[in-house]
């Protein structure tokens, strides 16, 4: 499996960055956490001479796939059935990689109190204990709320490939995920978020969750 996992990553054209826990096993998570675009606020009290600033908003956004492939485990499944369990599969992983991207970088409630927990809910196993000890990597960072003022906007592509078994069902993925986006910083000016990410997904009760990954930050400050 790990030959295998290694010629995918060169075929989908994986980044120098960090790799990490590449087949552990453990507890997965009882459920994907839900999305909220703005952070909670309380009820202001009723004033006559000023009103509260308006929340911050995350900015839309979802990831587009670029490309994606089926890795056949027998040529005797029929094309149809392959093309169809791999056009969810991709579908699934998608979702799953757009909320995950949405709660580390652009949900104001997460960064602006470094509140990265739910993002760990994606990982399975030896993966979850080391994307908590990579926060900074694979977040908008535990100091956001002193670095930004908001981010802008965020847009990004996907590569899928996906294997199949004998019966056609999928088994494994690796997505190559890019991610842009840009944020605001608070002395002025803005940085140019870049995170460029392979993760190495398997199907569970609970949705596609990832097992390894590798991901490298190309961030870039602008006046």
């Amino acid at each position: 499996m790990l030959v295998w996992i290694v010629a995918i990553l060169a075929a989908a054209g994986g980044v120098a960055g960090l790799v990490v826990a590449l087949g552990g096993h453990g507890e997965l998570p009882r459920r994907i956490p839900a999305l909220s675009a703005t952070a909670p606020t309380a009820t202001p009290a009723p004033s006559t001479t000023s009103s509260s600033p308006a929340p911050l908003t995350a900015p839309t956004f979802d990831f587009r796939v670029a490309k994606s492939a089926p890795v056949r485990g027998s040529s005797h499944t029929r094309v149809k059935v392959v093309r169809t369990r791999t056009r969810r599969a991709v579908r699934s992983i998608r979702v799953a990689l757009t909320r995950m991207y949405r709660l580390a970088f652009l949900v104001p409630a997460a960064w602006q109190h470094d509140r990265y927990g739910p993002i760990y809910r994606f990982f399975a196993g030896d993966a979850r204990a080391s994307a908590r000890s990579h926060t900074r990597l694979l977040t908008l960072g535990p100091d956001a709320s002193r670095l930004f003022d908001r981010v802008v906007s965020a847009h990004g592509t996907l590569n899928v490939q996906v294997l199949l078994d004998r019966g056609g069902h999928p088994f494994t993925a690796v997505a190559r995920a890019d991610f842009r986006a840009r944020a605001a910083r608070t002395g002025g000016g803005t940085t140019m978020l870049r995170s460029i990410g392979s993760y190495f997904l398997r199907p569970s009760s609970h949705g596609w969750l990832i097992f390894g990954f590798q991901v490298h930050r190309k961030d870039r400050p602008k006046r």
